[in-house]
């Protein structure tokens, strides 16, 4: 047995965070537990003082605890309802002298344990382990009576901390924890951060540890905070002298920036708000009667938390409709196109056929070609249309309002918007001016359209909007030029009209737009370069579906993402908000439109802390 000279030092011996289902595991008992601790603490002055009746209150609060446990039935609740010895070893400390108690509980806490692991379950989940430990802690704090006082309300303060679950670690999930931690008041706080790789503050988006691999969004525009834009600046200028405000900084420098930011914040945070970084991925979420959230994550740990913050970016594409079975289920179709390893693994004399030719297929096309420039690569969309260049737009008008009125169609917005160009044109500006300008007008303009509006802007103007919107960085817009003049990308604007697997190859038949005659596409490895899964109910995770399934979750009409509130929290099915449960990231975009940019998901980030803190 392991003696401690007070119960402060006791409490600093264990990890604090372990104490944190005391008050769940004794209650409604914790508050008359308190109460007799200040009464030993009273007993024990008695018995500096030679007063025989400090010891018996010693004694009495101890078996009050022991009564008070018996009774909640924690031994049985924490290593399992066929285990009665924990129980009855109990019973048997009451009896014994008080000097002896701490040693038989801890020893019965141990044992039951032990028991609870070789049992089969492989280990004591989180909550079973806090509950004995919790036990532990009021023994021990019964045995060393001096500074008793300080010690329960130091308990009670523990038990009452707010856990905030944050479910990935991306920029979303980075950008959440960084804001709780630095809006952290006075209470005890203790943020974890779930990620499924381990890998902090990466993601799809910056995971990528190629130097070619560019941001899209020049340096100035990248801080992760919203009350310093030139937070980000600071960080790549000290990296690299060279860099200025306009400079495109390769991604993998990012995340590195967001991991330095996250650890600032964790450094600069109040003692009494943690951060704890975890490993694993979530299965299932259950509300609990006394409110909060407990996760379950894929290996059976169980983690209960006051609110949960969904931040796992974006998931995957799903496969072409046309796609056959046996085709998607091969190596030759690739549904995930940052998969580790993937340029490798393509022979520098296979066809490769890109589908889409957005951001992500411009990255992949112009990453085989540096590793083969002989390769063959084929794009092809439903459009044809290729990200637009970068131009820098005037800052004095990109803070401006571009649209003064309000525009209740889709149709109108566009006639506003083209006789705005044609008014900077005159001025010498041009259409990145305009866009940048309307950036802060796009989720109002949104918001007010009805569902037959968005669907028309969806199938008419979407298209345009993401080529003009999201834009090339200069070096890369002059790779690319480059490889669609020698003819190792090509492009093809049309509509697949099947996908079919031949011998070796695999073969696209597809409807171009420019002239009745279908075209057939053959290549040795498809990639999906389409984007990430737009609406949830094509979602694969189990986590997703269970949430769906379970009505705390609930898809916007048009396929687009989530339905929340103005807080991002969560609505279920029906149409309220999910208590405790938030969103952040791509399918904000059901609600907002712009949605996956860092301005806008550093605001939301900042919305959420605040809505989780109050």
């Amino acid at each position: 047995m392991r003696h401690f000279p007070s119960p402060r030092t006791a409490v600093q011996a264990f990890d604090v965070a372990l104490f944190a289902d005391l008050q769940r595991t004794l209650a409604p008992s914790f508050d008359e537990v308190a109460l007799s601790l200040h009464g030993a603490h009273a007993g024990a002055v008695g018995a500096q003082r030679g007063d025989q009746r400090g010891q018996h209150d010693d004694a009495g609060i101890c078996k009050q605890v022991c009564r008070l446990a018996s009774a909640a039935d924690v031994f049985p609740a924490v290593f399992g309802r066929e285990s009665k010895a924990g129980a009855q070893a109990l019973a048997q400390a009451v009896a014994i002298q008080y000097n002896d108690l701490a040693a038989v509980l801890e020893q019965a806490l141990l044992q039951g344990v032990r028991q609870r692991r070789f049992a089969g379950t492989g280990q004591a989940s989180e909550p079973d382990h806090r509950a004995a430990m919790a036990m532990l802690f009021l023994a021990l704090s019964a045995r060393n009576v001096e500074g008793v006082h300080d010690a329960t309300i130091y308990a009670k303060r523990v038990a009452s901390m707010r856990t905030i679950l944050i479910v990935g670690a991306g920029f979303s999930g980075v950008a959440c924890a960084i804001q709780l931690l630095r809006g952290a008041g006075r209470e005890p706080l203790r943020v974890l951060l779930l990620n499924r790789s381990g890998k902090l503050a990466r993601g799809m988006a910056y995971g990528t540890q190629s130097p070619q691999h560019l941001l899209n969004v020049v340096a100035s525009n990248m801080s992760v905070l919203p009350d310093d834009h030139e937070h980000f600046l600071h960080y790549a200028s000290m990296r690299d002298s060279r860099v200025t405000a306009n400079s495109f900084v390769a991604r993998s420098v990012y995340g590195d920036y967001l991991e330095w930011a996250l650890l600032q914040a964790q450094s600069q945070a109040p003692r009494h708000a943690t951060l704890d970084c975890v490993s694993g991925s979530v299965q299932h979420l259950q509300a609990t009667h006394g409110g909060g959230l407990i996760a379950t994550l894929e290996d059976g740990r169980r983690i209960q938390a006051s609110q949960v913050v969904l931040a796992f970016g974006h998931f995957p594409a799903p496969p072409p409709a046309l796609a056959q079975g046996a085709l998607v289920d091969s190596a030759r179709y690739v549904a995930d196109p940052w998969q580790a390893g993937l340029p490798s693994s393509i022979g520098a004399y296979e066809s490769v056929l890109l589908l889409g030719t957005g951001l992500t297929a411009v990255d992949i096309a112009l990453q085989l070609l540096r590793r083969h420039p002989g390769q063959r690569v084929h794009a092809v969309s439903r459009h044809g249309l290729l990200p637009q260049p970068y131009a820098a737009p005037c800052a004095q008008l990109a803070a401006s309002t571009l649209l003064h009125e309000e525009l209740p169609t889709a149709r109108a917005a566009m006639r506003a918007f083209l006789q705005q160009v044609e008014k900077l044109e005159g001025a010498g500006l041009g259409w990145h001016e305009a866009l940048a300008a309307l950036r802060g007008q796009t989720a109002s303009i949104w918001q007010h359209w009805p569902a037959q509006e968005k669907r028309r802007f969806l199938r008419h103007l979407r298209p345009y909007w993401e080529v003009h919107r999201h834009q090339l960085p200069p070096t890369v817009q002059l790779e690319l030029s480059a490889a669609l003049a020698s003819g190792a990308l090509r492009v093809t604007a049309g509509r697949i009209q099947s996908i079919r697997d031949e011998a070796e190859l695999a073969v696209v038949t597809v409807q171009p737009r420019c002239h009745g005659r279908s075209i057939d596409l053959r290549a040795a490895r498809i990639i999906n370069c389409t984007g990430s899964c737009a609406s949830p109910r094509r979602a694969t995770a189990p986590l997703v579906r269970q949430l769906l399934a379970d009505g705390m979750m609930q898809g916007d009409a048009l396929g687009l993402g989530v339905e929340v509130d103005a807080n991002c929290a969560v609505l279920g099915a029906n149409g309220q908000p999910t208590p405790g449960l938030y969103y952040i990231g791509p399918w904000l975009k059901a609600g907002y439109w712009e949605a996956t940019a860092v301005p806008e998901l550093r605001h939301f980030a900042t919305t959420i802390a605040y809505a989780c803190l109050s």
